[in-house]
């Protein structure tokens, strides 16, 4: 998580949005994630494909912004 925090602003200039990076003290995990405001499940049906679609292409944004520095990371 620190060596991923520590490109926080790389890896957000390249996602091109601000992230929810979480610490999560005293947890076994960390959490970095983006709050998609279009919708959600409580969303009329009929707007649900372009809720999942915004929501594949953030996901893979995140990925292509991550993965770079992934194999960077020692453990």
């Amino acid at each position: 998580y620190d060596q991923l925090l520590a490109n926080k602003d790389v890896i957000e200039g390249s996602f091109g949005s601000a992230l929810l990076w979480e610490r999560l003290e005293g947890k076994r995990a960390c959490r970095i994630s983006y709050l998609c405001k279009d919708g959600g499940y409580r969303s009329p049906e009929d707007q649900w494909g372009v809720i999942q679609d915004n929501v594949v292409h953030a996901m893979d944004r995140l990925e292509k912004a991550i993965k770079p520095f992934l194999s960077k990371i020692k453990l």
